[in-house]
C-alpha cells in the first residue's frame, strides 16, 4: 500500500517536474544561455512529449544554438498550430524564420502573435528589431516632420494606435 502511494506522488509531481524544467530552461533563455535552455526542454519533452510550449522554446533553442533550420521550424510551426492562441509560440516562431533570414515569414508570424495579443511587448520588441514602425498618420508629410511625430505620440498615448 504505502509503494503504491510513493508511484502516485511520483507520478503527480512530474508534470510539476516538467513545468519547472520548462521555466528553467525559459530564464536560461532569457540570460543567452541557449545549449543549457534546449537541454532543460528537451528533459521537459521527456516527461511531456506533445507539450506544444517545450516544442517552440525547444525549437527556439534548436536554432540559436545548432543551427539547424528545418527541425527548429517545424518545431515551431506545430507549436503555433496546436496552441494558435499562445502570442509567445508566435514569436518564437518569427524568431526562428529571422534566425535563417526569412523576413517575410517572420513578419506574418509576429502579427498573428499580436493578432492574439496587441500588447504583446516581446513580440513588439521583436518588430522594432527588424526596423517595422508604424505607418505615418499624415502620409503626405515626411516622418520626421513635427506633426507626424506628435500626431503619432498622442494616438499611442490614447491606444488609438
Amino acid at each position: 500500500m504505502i509503494q503504491h502511494t510513493e508511484n502516485a506522488h511520483a507520478e503527480q509531481s512530474r508534470p510539476e517536474q516538467a513545468e519547472m524544467l520548462f521555466t528553467m530552461g525559459c530564464h536560461l533563455m532569457e540570460k543567452g544561455e541557449s545549449r543549457m535552455a534546449g537541454r532543460a526542454f528537451r528533459k521537459a519533452l521527456k516527461i511531456k512529449p506533445l507539450e506544444p510550449r517545450y516544442l517552440s522554446y525547444l525549437g527556439l533553442s534548436i536554432a540559436l544554438v545548432d543551427k539547424k533550420a528545418d527541425e527548429a521550424i517545424i518545431l515551431c510551426e506545430e507549436a503555433a498550430r496546436e496552441v494558435y492562441y499562445d502570442p509567445d509560440l508566435f514569436c518564437n516562431l518569427g524568431r526562428v524564420y529571422l534566425q535563417f533570414g526569412r523576413k517575410k515569414e517572420a513578419f506574418i508570424a509576429f502579427k498573428r502573435g499580436l493578432a492574439v495579443d496587441l500588447d504583446n511587448e516581446r513580440i513588439h520588441r521583436q518588430l522594432v528589431d527588424m526596423g517595422i514602425r508604424k505607418p505615418l498618420v499624415f502620409p503626405f508629410l515626411k516622418r520626421s516632420h513635427f506633426a507626424n511625430h506628435y500626431a503619432g505620440l498622442i494616438l499611442t498615448r490614447f491606444g488609438w494606435r
